[in-house]
């Protein structure tokens, strides 16, 4: 029985839900805390981390109770066979003992970037995910504990990761300290509302595969769906850096608008355009003109057909690269605001709605290859809408600035 293909059934799926619940929660968290620092207003920040610390211990002991109860009807909703039932059974059961963990180990991830501490926060979830493969290879290779042992190996890794994080954020002299404060429904409704463009992206990202693997299924079969997943591996590759260098703007953002700094906003927005174009143009060199190697890598009998295919998107999508970046940066510009409805509106167009309409259009009127444009062109319709809202918000500073 392979680990993988259990995971892949259990852990993806369970894993993505509950980190998005902790994204939401910490980026709209990491937010209000960023702006009340800014503006000297440390109790505030004090009862948003008390809040969405609470909230989110309360959601995770309660989504793992319900996990650990119904785990073999979630198993078989997932697409456990009658094979895998058991082992699926046994890894859920075991990782939903640790969710508690996993929620807080995120949020207090965002809560040190917030604090000004992003190389302790990166140092203790790099260590966290060693210590994982560490304990996996203990646990299921050395002990023979099965999925049970890759269960219980990446929950006590978040539960170390927590343990390294938590003291910082009890001290009493701590810039955010969880002891201090008080909970808040709506300081919660306010973070829930402003990282919702976060759970947005996840939720389109899912509906978003699994419509173009419909296409690809219809239009190359099997072959199409193997050429999409190493298409959208490399693409999603290149976007987890631009959601990593806009995550780590995001508190110096909201920090310098707090402050009333707008001056460190506009510089600190540039800088990270300037970052995301330049790794973006990087990223297009790479797989526009050397496509062929790239893909060839995921292909280990060089499949002609699959090959051709794989290697025509990819060209096509490279494309993508060249403003995603900066569509990433926008949103998480006006989520670091609290502006969450012009954020979840840039999300919702690069991830779902030009998405959509182009995997309708464009094959019909440029035929099967016309699918692969889906994703550059909804970049740059996306593009064009973002540019738009940016300006605005920076013409009413300046007026702001004018009658000030």
């Amino acid at each position: 029985m392979c680990i993988r293909e259990i995971k892949e059934i259990a852990a993806v799926p369970i894993y993505t839900f509950m980190s998005a619940l902790a994204v939401v929660v910490g980026v709209g968290c990491q937010a209000i805390v960023g702006m009340a620092l800014g503006n000297k207003d440390y109790v505030k920040a004090h009862s948003a981390f008390r809040t969405a610390f609470w909230s989110l211990l309360v959601l995770a002991l309660a989504m793992g109770g319900v996990f650990v109860l119904a785990a073999e009807p979630l198993c078989r909703f997932l697409g456990a066979n009658e094979a895998l039932v058991p082992y699926t059974v046994s890894y859920v059961r075991a990782f939903s003992l640790f969710f508690p963990f996993m929620l807080l180990t995120f949020l207090c991830d965002y809560m040190l970037k917030a604090m000004g501490r992003p190389c302790f926060a990166m140092f203790v979830l790099g260590g966290t995910v060693a210590l994982n493969l560490f304990l996996n290879l203990l646990f299921v290779g050395v002990l023979g504990w099965a999925t049970a042992g890759s269960g219980l190996a990446t929950g006590m890794a978040f539960a170390s990761g927590f343990a390294v994080m938590a003291p910082t954020l009890l001290k009493k002299d701590s810039l955010v300290c969880l002891r201090k404060g008080h909970f808040s429904f709506k300081l919660l409704g306010k973070m829930t509302y402003n990282g919702s463009s976060e759970g947005f992206s996840e939720l389109s990202a899912g509906i978003t595969v699994f419509l173009f693997n419909w296409v690809m299924m219809k239009n190359w079969g099997e072959v199409g769906v193997a050429a999409f997943t190493a298409i959208n591996y490399m693409l999603n590759l290149g976007v987890q850096m631009f959601v990593g260098l806009s995550d780590g703007i995001v508190p110096v953002l909201s920090f310098n608008y707090g402050a009333g700094h707008l001056n460190r906003v506009k510089e600190t927005l540039f800088l990270g355009f300037k970052t995301n174009v330049t790794i973006g143009i990087i990223l297009f060199c790479v797989m526009f003109f050397g496509n062929e190697f790239v893909v060839s890598q995921f292909f280990a009998d060089g499949g002609g057909n699959v090959l051709n295919i794989t290697s025509v998107g990819a060209a096509v999508c490279a494309f993508a690269f060249l403003l995603n970046g900066s569509n990433i940066l926008s949103s998480s510009f006006f989520t670091s605001l609290g502006d969450a409805r012009t954020s979840v509106l840039v999300s919702l167009q690069r991830g779902l709605l030009f998405v959509v309409l182009g995997i309708m259009i464009y094959p019909v009127f440029l035929g099967d290859n016309g699918v692969w444009l889906t994703v550059p062109l909804a970049e740059l319709f996306t593009f064009v809408s973002s540019i738009y809202l940016l300006r605005n918000r920076l013409k009413r500073w300046l007026v702001n600035v004018a009658c000030s």
